[in-house]
């Protein structure tokens, strides 16, 4: 080892939390229907890349479109890894129906605001009007009795 580290035992830690972890998931079940990748964020100089392990379909290299990352942390046999996970169809968007939806709760609110400041302002008016027309009256009445 002259002076550096050496990685036996953690490797045998590693390939036994490994075992357990992928037996406790189901991931042969799970396979079928999502990408996965094991990543080790804390990874081993010999190692190319940090992916350790992964579904056939998302092998090191691939990047996952906005994963669903699940840390899992060890600090006391320092595992440092995430579990990311995204679904084998991608991610679908939006339904047209929902985008519809939306556009119409925004475009009513949109309609009915600016109705109301419309009206706000038409109220504004008439009462400006009232004022402007008793001025005038009260200034009439004084120039007939003076």
């Amino acid at each position: 080892s002259q002076g550096r580290p050496t990685y036996f035992y953690g490797l045998i830690e590693f390939v036994s939390k490994l075992d357990k972890l992928v037996e406790d998931l189901n991931l042969d079940k799970v396979e079928k229907d999502v990408q996965y990748q094991f990543v080790n964020l804390n990874k081993h100089p010999s190692m190319t890349t940090e992916v350790f392990y992964n579904s056939a379909d998302a092998p090191p290299g691939t990047v996952l479109d906005r994963p669903v990352v699940i840390p899992i942390r060890l600090p006391d046999i320092l595992i440092n890894w995430e579990f990311r996970a995204v679904p084998k169809d991608g991610w679908s968007g939006p339904s047209t129906f929902f985008i519809v939806v939306m556009v119409s709760v925004y475009g009513g609110f949109f309609v009915s605001m600016v109705t109301f400041l419309l009206m706000e302002s038409k109220s504004l008016q008439i009462v400006e009007a009232w004022e402007i027309l008793k001025l005038r009256a009260q200034q009439v009445r004084e120039c007939f009795l003076h």
